[in-house]
C-alpha cells in the first residue's frame, strides 16, 4: 500500500519479516517477533526505494533467507491487504478482511479503474456540464453533497450539470461479480466564486459536519480535501481524517479542523505544496483549519486574527520560539461556503521536529499543559528534574546557573515570557502553553524551549483566568513575579512551575541583563510601535476582501469586525507608549537614548545583543547598568577599523570588532571601517568597440577602464560581444590569476595584485545570400522572398525590385522586410524580376551594390 504494507502468507513459518514504509522511506523491519530500526547500513535483504531499488516487499525466515517476495506497485484500500490468491497460488489478490497467521481467505481481483471527471476541478464563471468516463461494463454512481458515493448513488447517463458550488464524488462499479469498487475520483467545481486568498475544499459527509456543527464532538471523519489558490486552480489533493480542534472555542458556531494525510487509505500520503510564504517546508500530513478559535468573528466579537498575529509576528521578529505558522485562507465543506480559516502548522507533530531539527519523534519529549500535563512525545523526567535542579539550587553560582543552561534554552524562556507578558495574555501556563527538547545527538533542539501557543485572549480581551489580571494596555510586564497560576508551583503543578523557574533565575545577573536587554531589543525593534501596527495592517489587508461574505455566512456586520480591528490596533499603540515606563518601573532602572552609526556610509553592519542592524543611524533607549554587546561586521572590501563613543567607556579595546558598553549615559556609537587592501586592474577589449565587460556588478563600456579590487575576493567577469563579433578568449598580462579556461565567456577571480585584462573578440564574416525564386500561393512554404546576410549595416540599406519593363514593384529600407510577390497589394504575375541591393559592411563601413534577378512562381 501507499502506507504500512502487509504481506499475507498462508503458511506458518518461524519468523515473518514485513518492511514498513513510512513517507517514502523504508524505516523498519519486523524480524523474529520484534520490530527493528534499519539504519544506514541495513542488512543485504532490505532493498530501499530511496536509493533506487525496486520497492520489493520480502519474507524471510529467522536467518534472514527470503522465502517469498512480491512487487507492489499499487495501493490498497483501507484495511485491505495484498496476498496470494491461495497457499502457494502464483497469482496475488486483494482481500477486504486480512488474515495474518493463517490461510488467505476470500480474494477479490484488483479494483475497478477510478472513473474520470471532465472538464478538472477549478473554479468556472457559470454553470458547467461534467462528463465522466469509466472502464466498459462499470457503472459510476456519483454525489454532490460531499458523501461517498455507494451502490444505491445516482448512477451517471449523461453528463452532469453544476450549476452552483459543489463537490462531485464519483466512484466505479464493476458488473463482475468479486470485482471491488473503484477508489472515489472528488473535485470541487466552483461557480461564480471569486477569492482573493487561497481556498480548502472539503469532502466529509455528515461526519465532518458533525465535528463541525457540534461542540465536543468526538467524531473522527474521513474525507477528501483540496487546495486551491486565489485564482481557484487546484493545487493538490489527498485524503485522511478530520477532527476537532480547540477547547472552548467549540462553543464558537464556527470551529476549527485537525487534518491528518492517511496514507493507508491508499489515496496519497502527504501534502505536496509551499502552503507557507517564507517557509521551505513543502510536504505536511498534518495541518489545522483554525477560525481565529478565541478571537473568532463573530463568536467572541474579536478581530479574528490575534492569535495568528501574535505568532506571525513572532516569525517575523525572530523570537527563539516554535510557531504554528500562519495563512489565510477560506473553506468549504461539502461544497458550502464555511467562511474565513487560518491554515496552521501543526508544532506538536513529529514531521514537524524531524523537517526543521532533524528530531524524530521517538527521540523527543514534547510537553503539552491545558489543565493537566502530558506528554505527546518521551516524558516529562526531564522538565520535572531541570525544575528540582532549579528550585533546589543557588542560581548565584554560575556553576548551578551553567548547568542550567546545558538543559534550558534560557532565551526561549525570556521570549516565551516577553511576548506573553506584553500581549497582555489573560490565559496561558495553565492552559495553552507547550515545551520541547530533542535528544538526537545529531539534530538540534536539544535543550528545552518553548512554543508560541493560542495567544486568542490578549490585547484588551475581557477573558482572563488562572490569576491573570484583566487585559490592558497597562498591564505590570512584571506580573509574573505576584501571579500565582494554578495554586502553588511545585513538581504536580507545571503551570506555576514556568514563573517559579523564572522568578529563581532571576537572581542571576546574567540571565535578568539578558532578559533587559532582550525586552529592550525588541520594543526598539519588532515590538516597537511602528512594527508591531505595520504587521497587523499587512494581515488585515489580506483577509479584509473576505470578511463581508464572512460575516454574511456566521453573523455580525463587516463594520462591527472593522471596529473590533481598530480597538486591536489601538491596544498595541497604548500598549507600546506604555512598555517602556512599565519596564522601568518594575526594575527600577534608567532609560538612555542612544544612536547607532556606521562609516564611511554602507561599508558594514553592526550587530547589538540580538539584533543585526543594517540602516542608519539607528536610535533607539536602552537602560542602565547593562552591558551592551556590540559586534561590528564589514562589507565587502572594508575592514573593520575602530569604534568611537561619546560618554560611555568600551570594555574591551576599541580595536576589536566585538566590544561591550557598560551603558551609563546617552551616546552615539560608530563602527569606523576602512578599504580593504586594493590593487589596480586595466580592464579592455581587442578590437576596439567589439565588446562590453560586467565586472562584478557593473557594465563597462568604454575601454580602457581602470579598476579598484580588494584583494582576495570573488570578483564575476562576463565578455559581452557587440553585434557582428564573437567572444575569443581572455587575456591576463601579470598573471596574478588563472582564468582556467580562458575561452569561457563567464569567470569568476580573485585578484593578489595589479593586473590588466583583456577580452578578445572577433568578428563575423561578411556574407550576403539572395534567393533567385520564390512561389507566394499561399501554401506557407517558400510563399516570401527575402536576401539574408551577415555583419550587414541595417542603418544603410535598400532594396528594389523591378518588372521586365523598370517599373519599380518594390522597395525597402528594411533589413528584414520581406516581398510577397505583390505591388500595392495587387498579385503580380508570374515573371522574371530585377533587383538592385545597395547596403555596407557593418564593420569595414565599405558601400556594396548588387544586381541579380529574382523568379516569381505561381
Amino acid at each position: 500500500a501507499t502506507g504500512f504494507a502487509m504481506v499475507e502468507y498462508s503458511a506458518l513459518e518461524e519468523a515473518y519479516v514485513v518492511r514498513a514504509r513510512h513517507a517514502h522511506a523504508w524505516t523498519r523491519a519486523f524480524v523474529d517477533g520484534r520490530w527493528v530500526d534499519l539504519d544506514a547500513t541495513p542488512p543485504s535483504w532490505v532493498e530501499d526505494e530511496e536509493r533506487g531499488a525496486p520497492a520489493w516487499e520480502k519474507l524471510a525466515d529467522p536467518s534472514l533467507t527470503i522465502v517469498d517476495q512480491f512487487h507492489f506497485d499499487a495501493p490498497t484500500q483501507k484495511n485491505h491487504s495484498w496476498g496470494r490468491s491461495s497457499d502457494g497460488a502464483a497469482t496475488w489478490s486483494i482481500f477486504t478482511a486480512p488474515t495474518p497467521t493463517v490461510a488467505n481467505a476470500g480474494p477479490s481481483p484488483y479494483y475497478t479503474a477510478r472513473p474520470m471527471l471532465d472538464p478538472p476541478a477549478g473554479g468556472f464563471a457559470g454553470s458547467v456540464n461534467v462528463s465522466m468516463t469509466a472502464d466498459a461494463g462499470c457503472t459510476i454512481r456519483y454525489t454532490l453533497d460531499g458523501t461517498e458515493p455507494v451502490a444505491a448513488s445516482t448512477a451517471y447517463a449523461a453528463p452532469v450539470a453544476i450549476n452552483a458550488t459543489a463537490v462531485l464524488r464519483a466512484k466505479s462499479f464493476s458488473a463482475t461479480p468479486g470485482v471491488l469498487p473503484s477508489f472515489i475520483e472528488t473535485n470541487t467545481y466552483f461557480i461564480n466564486e471569486t477569492h482573493t486568498v487561497p481556498v480548502w475544499s472539503i469532502a466529509g459527509g455528515a461526519d465532518v459536519l458533525d465535528i463541525l456543527n457540534n461542540g465536543g464532538s468526538t467524531t473522527i471523519a474521513e474525507g477528501n480535501i483540496e487546495l486551491f489558490d486565489a485564482t481557484l486552480t487546484v493545487q493538490d489533493e489527498t485524503f485522511g481524517e478530520f477532527n476537532e480542534h480547540g477547547g472552548t472555542s467549540n462553543s464558537n458556531d464556527q470551529r476549527a479542523l485537525d487534518y491528518i494525510v492517511r496514507d493507508e487509505f491508499g489515496y496519497d500520503n502527504r501534502i505536496e505544496n509551499h502552503l507557507f510564504r517564507g517557509k521551505d517546508r513543502d510536504t505536511f500530513e498534518r495541518i489545522i483549519l483554525k477560525a481565529a478559535a478565541g478571537d473568532n468573528y463573530p463568536g467572541y466579537s474579536g478581530a479574528h486574527i490575534r492569535d495568528a498575529y501574535v505568532q506571525s509576528l513572532g516569525q517575523v521578529i525572530g523570537l527563539k520560539l516554535d510557531s504554528r505558522t500562519y495563512e489565510p485562507c477560506v473553506a468549504y465543506v461539502n461544497g458550502q461556503y464555511w467562511g474565513v480559516y487560518e491554515t496552521r502548522e501543526k508544532v506538536d507533530d513529529n514531521d514537524y521536529t524531524q523537517h526543521y531539527y532533524d528530531q524524530p519523534g521517538e527521540q523527543v519529549d514534547m510537553i503539552q499543559q491545558y489543565g493537566s500535563v502530558w506528554a505527546d512525545y518521551g516524558n516529562t523526567t526531564g522538565w520535572s528534574d531541570l525544575y528540582a535542579f532549579i528550585s533546589g539550587n543557588d542560581m548565584t553560582v554560575a556553576a548551578n546557573y551553567a548547568q542550567v543552561k546545558d538543559t534550558l534554552n534560557t532565551l526561549s524562556m525570556i521570549d516565551h515570557m516577553i511576548i506573553n507578558e506584553y500581549m497582555a495574555n489573560g490565559s496561558w501556563l495553565l492552559f495553552n502553553t507547550m515545551w520541547w527538547r530533542g535528544k538526537d545527538p545529531g539534530g538540534n533542539h536539544k535543550k528545552f524551549g518553548y512554543c508560541c501557543w493560542d495567544m486568542d485572549w490578549i490585547c484588551g480581551m475581557p477573558e482572563h483566568e488562572f490569576g491573570f489580571p484583566p487585559s490592558t494596555p497597562q498591564n505590570d510586564p512584571c506580573d509574573h513575579e505576584t501571579v500565582e497560576v494554578g495554586g502553588p508551583p511545585g513538581p504536580g503543578n507545571f503551570a506555576g512551575s514556568h514563573f517559579d523557574m523564572f522568578n529563581t533565575l532571576m537572581a542571576n545577573d546574567e540571565f535578568r541583563e539578558q532578559y533587559i536587554s532582550r525586552y529592550a531589543d525588541l520594543i526598539n525593534s519588532g515590538l516597537s510601535c511602528s512594527s508591531t501596527v505595520h504587521h497587523l495592517d499587512s494581515l488585515i489587508a489580506l483577509i479584509d476582501p473576505e470578511m463581508t461574505r464572512h460575516c454574511a455566512r456566521w453573523g455580525g456586520t463587516y463594520a462591527d469586525w472593522q471596529s473590533n480591528v481598530q480597538f486591536l490596533r489601538g491596544f498595541l499603540e497604548d500598549r507600546c507608549d506604555f512598555i517602556q515606563q512599565g519596564l522601568v518601573d518594575c526594575y527600577q532602572v534608567v532609560p538612555h537614548d542612544i544612536v547607532v552609526e556606521v562609516m564611511p556610509p554602507g561599508s558594514g553592519m553592526v550587530h547589538l545583543n540580538t539584533l543585526d542592524l543594517t540602516a542608519f543611524p539607528w536610535s533607539a533607549t536602552y537602560f542602565d547598568s547593562l552591558l551592551l554587546d556590540f559586534r561590528a561586521e564589514a562589507y565587502d572590501t572594508w575592514d573593520f577599523d575602530h569604534w568611537t563613543t561619546d560618554s560611555n567607556t568600551v570594555v574591551a579595546s576599541v580595536l576589536d570588532s566585538a566590544m561591550y558598553i557598560s551603558l551609563l549615559h546617552g551616546d552615539t556609537i560608530i563602527a569606523w571601517f576602512k578599504p580593504e587592501v586594493q590593487y589596480p586592474v586595466l580592464l579592455d577589449v581587442e578590437p576596439d568597440n567589439a565588446g562590453d565587460i560586467r565586472f562584478g556588478p557593473e557594465l563597462i563600456t568604454a575601454f580602457p577602464h581602470m579598476a579598484e579590487v580588494s584583494e582576495d575576493v570573488p570578483y564575476g567577469i562576463k565578455a559581452l560581444p557587440h553585434v557582428y563579433y564573437d567572444f575569443v578568449r581572455w587575456e591576463v598580462r601579470q598573471h596574478t590569476f588563472s582564468p582556467g579556461d580562458p575561452r569561457l565567456d563567464s569567470i569568476n577571480v580573485r585578484f593578489f595584485g595589479q593586473d590588466t585584462i583583456i577580452a578578445h573578440f572577433k568578428p563575423h564574416d561578411f556574407g550576403y545570400f539572395v534567393p533567385n525564386a520564390f512561389t507566394p500561393n499561399g501554401d506557407n512554404h517558400n510563399d516570401q522572398w527575402l536576401p539574408l546576410g551577415d555583419r550587414v549595416d541595417l542603418d544603410h540599406y535598400s532594396l528594389r525590385v523591378f518588372d521586365r519593363w523598370g517599373q519599380e514593384v518594390f522597395a525597402s529600407l528594411d533589413f528584414h522586410e520581406a516581398w510577397d510577390g505583390s505591388r500595392s497589394g495587387t498579385a503580380l504575375p508570374p515573371a522574371v524580376y530585377v533587383y538592385r541591393i545597395e547596403l555596407r559592411d557593418a564593420i569595414t563601413r565599405e558601400k556594396k551594390e548588387l544586381f541579380g534577378y529574382v523568379t516569381l512562381v505561381r
